[in-house]
């Protein structure tokens, strides 16, 4: 094989290599399980101490990492997360 044809055969195998990198990047996450979605919707009751269905900053402070992300999760900035926000935060917390 030619020094060109090399070249050539391994730019082709990059790209592919980076479309394929982006095209996973771009997959939306699996949508959770009936079980996975209970599981957080119970923790979301337990720390709901006030019943209200929402997590105040301080309700969530007993979550450290929910509280890390308060601010960035609480999208409508009232200072409350709605289940919703809570979700996004439950499932991307390490």
């Amino acid at each position: 094989m030619n020094t060109s044809l090399r070249i050539r055969s391994s730019l082709i195998a990059l790209t592919l290599g980076g479309v394929a990198l982006v095209a996973s990047a771009l997959t939306p996450a699996a949508e959770p399980s009936a079980k996975d979605k209970a599981a957080m919707e119970a923790v979301f009751t337990k720390f709901d101490t006030n019943g209200d269905g929402k997590l105040s900053r301080e309700e969530a402070e007993r979550l450290p990492a929910i509280a890390a992300m308060f601010d960035k999760l609480d999208a409508d900035h009232d200072g409350q997360l709605t289940l919703a926000e809570f979700a996004n935060g439950y499932y991307a917390a390490p």
